[in-house]
Protein backbone atom coordinates (compact mmCIF):
# COMPACT_ATOMS: atom_id res chain seq x y z
CA UNK A 1 0.00 0.00 0.00
CA UNK A 2 1.28 3.45 -0.88
CA UNK A 3 1.19 6.51 1.37
CA UNK A 4 0.89 10.11 0.28
CA UNK A 5 4.36 11.66 0.34
CA UNK A 6 4.12 15.15 -1.13
CA UNK A 7 2.25 17.72 -3.15
CA UNK A 8 4.37 19.76 -5.59
CA UNK A 9 3.57 23.46 -5.91
CA UNK A 10 5.03 25.90 -8.46
CA UNK A 11 5.61 29.24 -6.71
CA UNK A 12 6.42 32.75 -7.85
CA UNK A 13 8.59 33.19 -4.73
CA UNK A 14 9.79 29.99 -3.04
CA UNK A 15 11.04 31.89 0.01
CA UNK A 16 7.71 33.62 0.57
CA UNK A 17 5.82 30.34 0.09
CA UNK A 18 8.14 28.53 2.50
CA UNK A 19 7.61 31.26 5.11
CA UNK A 20 3.81 31.10 4.62
CA UNK A 21 3.50 27.32 4.97
CA UNK A 22 5.97 27.28 7.87
CA UNK A 23 4.26 30.06 9.83
CA UNK A 24 0.63 29.10 9.30
CA UNK A 25 0.79 25.31 9.00
CA UNK A 26 3.96 24.20 10.81
CA UNK A 27 5.95 22.97 7.80
CA UNK A 28 9.73 22.97 8.01
CA UNK A 29 12.43 22.52 5.38
CA UNK A 30 13.82 18.99 5.26
CA UNK A 31 15.74 19.02 1.97
CA UNK A 32 17.16 21.39 -0.62
CA UNK A 33 17.57 20.00 -4.13
CA UNK A 34 20.16 21.49 -6.56
CA UNK A 35 21.38 24.15 -4.10
CA UNK A 36 21.97 27.43 -5.92
CA UNK A 37 21.21 26.06 -9.40
CA UNK A 38 17.54 25.54 -10.30
CA UNK A 39 16.92 25.01 -6.58
CA UNK A 40 13.73 23.51 -5.18
CA UNK A 41 12.88 22.47 -1.64
CA UNK A 42 10.91 19.93 0.37
CA UNK A 43 8.93 20.97 3.45
CA UNK A 44 7.48 18.52 5.97
CA UNK A 45 4.74 18.54 8.57
CA UNK A 46 4.30 15.06 10.04
CA UNK A 47 3.83 12.58 7.22
CA UNK A 48 2.92 15.24 4.61
CA UNK A 49 5.45 17.07 2.47
CA UNK A 50 5.17 20.04 0.14
CA UNK A 51 7.70 20.31 -2.68
CA UNK A 52 8.16 23.93 -3.75
CA UNK A 53 9.45 24.84 -7.22
CA UNK A 54 10.04 28.18 -8.92
CA UNK A 55 7.29 28.86 -11.46
CA UNK A 56 8.51 29.07 -15.04
CA UNK A 57 6.14 32.03 -15.61
CA UNK A 58 6.27 34.41 -12.66
CA UNK A 59 3.24 36.33 -13.94
CA UNK A 60 0.98 33.24 -13.88
CA UNK A 61 -1.37 32.57 -10.97
CA UNK A 62 -2.50 29.30 -9.44
CA UNK A 63 -6.07 28.50 -8.53
CA UNK A 64 -8.90 26.08 -8.83
CA UNK A 65 -9.10 24.30 -12.18
CA UNK A 66 -11.88 22.44 -13.98
CA UNK A 67 -9.73 19.27 -13.86
CA UNK A 68 -6.83 18.59 -11.52
CA UNK A 69 -5.85 20.39 -8.33
CA UNK A 70 -8.91 21.95 -6.68
CA UNK A 71 -7.68 22.94 -3.23
CA UNK A 72 -5.49 21.85 -0.34
CA UNK A 73 -7.17 21.53 3.08
CA UNK A 74 -5.70 21.71 6.57
CA UNK A 75 -7.40 20.61 9.80
CA UNK A 76 -7.27 23.08 12.69
CA UNK A 77 -8.63 22.90 16.23
CA UNK A 78 -10.36 26.29 15.98
CA UNK A 79 -10.96 28.42 12.89
CA UNK A 80 -10.95 31.86 14.50
CA UNK A 81 -7.30 31.95 15.70
CA UNK A 82 -6.09 30.56 12.37
CA UNK A 83 -8.17 33.12 10.46
CA UNK A 84 -6.89 35.95 12.66
CA UNK A 85 -3.27 34.92 11.94
CA UNK A 86 -3.92 34.82 8.19
CA UNK A 87 -5.68 38.20 8.22
CA UNK A 88 -2.84 39.71 10.28
CA UNK A 89 -0.60 38.82 7.32
CA UNK A 90 -2.97 40.54 4.88
CA UNK A 91 -4.58 37.35 3.57
CA UNK A 92 -8.24 37.77 2.64
CA UNK A 93 -10.36 34.97 4.07
CA UNK A 94 -13.88 34.14 2.86
CA UNK A 95 -16.81 33.78 5.29
CA UNK A 96 -16.96 30.67 7.45
CA UNK A 97 -19.23 27.92 6.06
CA UNK A 98 -21.20 25.96 8.65
CA UNK A 99 -21.29 22.28 7.63
CA UNK A 100 -23.18 21.13 10.74
CA UNK A 101 -25.89 19.51 8.59
CA UNK A 102 -23.23 17.24 7.03
CA UNK A 103 -20.97 16.63 10.04
CA UNK A 104 -22.06 17.98 13.44
CA UNK A 105 -19.62 20.68 14.58
CA UNK A 106 -17.82 20.99 11.25
CA UNK A 107 -17.01 24.41 9.83
CA UNK A 108 -14.71 25.37 6.93
CA UNK A 109 -13.25 28.50 5.42
CA UNK A 110 -11.51 29.11 2.08
CA UNK A 111 -8.79 31.54 1.02
CA UNK A 112 -6.01 31.85 -1.56
CA UNK A 113 -2.28 31.94 -0.91
CA UNK A 114 -0.07 34.60 -2.52
CA UNK A 115 0.18 32.53 -5.73
CA UNK A 116 -3.60 32.14 -6.01
CA UNK A 117 -3.72 28.51 -4.85
CA UNK A 118 -7.03 27.68 -3.19
CA UNK A 119 -6.65 26.55 0.44
CA UNK A 120 -9.15 25.46 3.06
CA UNK A 121 -9.19 25.30 6.85
CA UNK A 122 -11.43 22.66 8.45
CA UNK A 123 -12.64 22.55 12.04
CA UNK A 124 -14.51 19.54 13.44
CA UNK A 125 -14.03 17.07 10.58
CA UNK A 126 -14.33 13.37 11.44
CA UNK A 127 -14.37 10.20 9.35
CA UNK A 128 -17.48 8.00 9.26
Amino acid sequence: MAATQHLAINCRDIGASEAFFSKHFGFGRVRTFNPGDNEFIMLRNGSMCLELFSASDSSARGGEQAVGFGHLAFEVDKLEPAIAALEADGIEVEPIIDCNDIIPGMRVVFFNDADGNRLELMEGYCDE
